[in-house]
């Protein structure tokens, strides 16, 4: 970037102050703003940048002068213009003592841009899913774990460091070893030290898990194994909130979150009732009381929480939900995905009384199955078997739900895919868009992704979401390397679509233009595998994926899908 071209940016931000620099560093530039008044027509400090510098470990230096009797916010972008990017590193820093010392741990590969700001309207948030985390590196290993508490846990595989990235475990799986999971959550930590809160969108053990603890142990008591997955979810709570002390994170439950097997769950059940705790120590006292977290919980698994005044956390259970789910025999007191979505739809009307928005949480996103779709598919004629992830009669409730409420939900939030990718929820009566789904990419990488993390910016008065960015670890850069690792900034819809927020209205758009350019299908298929270039999603089988974003139901997609 041109030493003019910072200086246009400077000049036109106005009262914000802004740098752009790239990695050689921007020591010594210096820009002042027009002095404010202030009661008595005496003029306040303007706010002055005196040093930004990059020092050789990584760290960030800056040196500003401002106005003691405020507060200012040092947030960061990877692209300059999309000013909804630019998201808090650090919060509430008080001028009395100016120099702030920020890690970042942005890609050298690129610019990145920095301003200073009196407060911020922008909020960040960081969001996590399917971490999936292996913690069979050796039979000696798990024996350890077995016989310690989740609390020392980290004494165990803290060790286990030298190891690739990207080993294969003894079953020859692609698995999160220790040292990944450790690597993303160092990154997630330089890339905002101060998020506003954590979304964690469920799964937490590694894939098979129970079968994985077994084959190690040989143990295949219900209470061993049981004591074990209560133990690691533990650890990976213990880990997020280690690294973000003091900040809400808002956890759900994935398929593999379970003392059941894969997708079962059993209402009221002592899973429920055991990782409530968790849940709550592990960053939900934060946001709220026990008392009034809990009895939803231990029902279902799922709950309600206020994030400040602006919005309403709702999460969901996604298990009940699952075409894969059988309601366990022996219990039939109630429908368990119907009472849930029940909830759901009592917390949205008061959400709507009180004037506040919601943001709804469930890892099993809703819609077609568009991978098992497509392998279905004889790939001649119509395709006649359409396979949804959720339950037909409750994805339709859902969609119900939604559209009634839809002045209030601002986001659905889910992982499970692995994938970067949204989809568009519509009425199901009109086929009208009513709302947009954020599918979160994993940690995990087993589906062919980059493992990969992201930012959220979003309005704190509103929240709305306004930009997201994804920070990926590149396999092919990092296959067979044992040391540090750099998660690079890269995938973002903002500069890549060209918009300012995930509003359905806007997402309707960005699908409109999927279907309409080959350029900004190609865009899309590189951030929906976090940039792996294992071509996910091809020109065969495009057609299906497509059609899945717009259309949840069945009986849509078969209407509306052309091969």
């Amino acid at each position: 970037m041109s030493h003019r071209a910072r200086l246009l940016y400077l000049r036109v931000s106005g009262l914000v102050l802004i740098v752009a620099c790239a990695f050689s560093g921007c020591a010594g530039m210096r820009r002042t703003r027009p002095s404010r008044p202030v009661a008595g027509g005496i003029k306040s400090l303007p706010l002055q940048l005196q040093a930004f510098e990059r020092m050789a470990d990584g760290k960030l230096v800056v040196t500003w002068q401002g106005d003691p009797d405020y507060d200012y916010t040092l947030s960061v972008a990877p692209v300059l213009g999309h000013s909804e990017l630019f998201y808090p590193l650090r919060t509430m820093v008080s001028d009395s003592t100016p120099v702030r010392t920020v890690t970042n741990a942005i890609s050298p590969l690129g610019s990145c841009f920095y301003r200073m700001t009196q407060n911020s309207a922008i909020g960040a948030a960081l969001v996590l899913s399917d971490v999936h985390l292996n913690p069979f590196a050796s039979t000696n290993v798990v024996t350890q774990l077995v016989a310690r508490s989740h609390t020392e846990w980290r004494e165990v595989l803290a060790p286990l460091t030298n190891e690739a990235f990207f080993a294969k475990s003894e079953w020859n799986e692609s698995v999160t070893s220790y040292k990944l999971f450790n690597s993303a959550l160092n990154n997630a930590q330089a890339a905002v030290p101060e998020p506003d809160f954590i979304l964690y969108l469920g799964d937490y053990p590694v894939h098979d898990f129970r079968d994985h603890f077994i084959a190690y142990t040989g143990d295949s008591s219900d209470a061993g194994f049981e004591s074990f997955a209560y133990k690691l979810m533990g650890f990976v709570g213990d880990e997020v909130a280690r690294r973000f002390p003091g900040k809400p994170v808002f956890a759900i439950l994935g398929n593999n979150d379970t003392y059941d097997d894969d997708y079962q769950q059993t209402p009221e059940g002592a899973y429920f009732e055991d990782v409530a705790g968790l849940f709550f120590t592990n960053g939900l006292s934060n946001a709220a009381a026990y008392a009034s977290f809990a009895p939803d919980f231990q029902k279902g698994g799922y709950y309600s929480v206020g994030m400040g005044t602006g919005v309403q956390m709702v999460a969901l259970c996604a298990n009940f939900l699952s075409v894969l789910y059988t309601n366990p025999s022996g219990f039939a007191e109630y429908d368990p995905a119907t009472n849930q979505l029940q909830f759901l739809e009592q917390e949205l009307a008061a959400c709507a009384g009180e004037g506040k928005g919601a943001w709804v949480l469930v890892h099993i996103v809703p819609g077609v199955d568009a991978y098992a779709t497509y392998h279905a598919w004889d790939r001649v004629g119509p395709i006649t078997n359409v396979v949804e992830m959720w339950k037909d009669e409750y994805l339709r409730q859902f969609m119900d739900i939604v559209t009634r409420h839809s002045n209030v939900v601002r986001q659905v939030f889910c992982g499970h895919t692995h994938m970067r990718e949204f989809r568009l929820l519509s009425d199901p009566e009109y086929s009208n868009v009513v709302a947009a789904v954020h599918v979160a990419p994993g940690i995990d990488y087993s589906h062919g992704n980059n493992p990969a993390f992201q930012v959220l910016t979003y309005d704190r008065g509103s929240f709305a979401v306004l930009g997201s960015v994804t920070f990926a670890l590149s396999r092919a850069k990092y296959t067979g390397v044992t040391g540090p690792a750099v998660w690079d900034q890269v995938f973002s819809y903002n500069p890549s679509f060209d918009i300012h927020s995930f509003a359905w209205p806007v997402m309707s758009g960005v699908y409109a233009d999927l279907t309409n350019s080959p350029s900004r299908y190609q865009t899309y298929r590189t951030i929906y595998e976090t940039g792996s270039g294992r071509d996910s999603i091809h020109a065969t089988n495009w057609p299906v994926y497509s059609t899945a974003i717009r259309w949840m139901l069945a009986t849509q997609f078969m209407e509306h899908f052309t091969p």
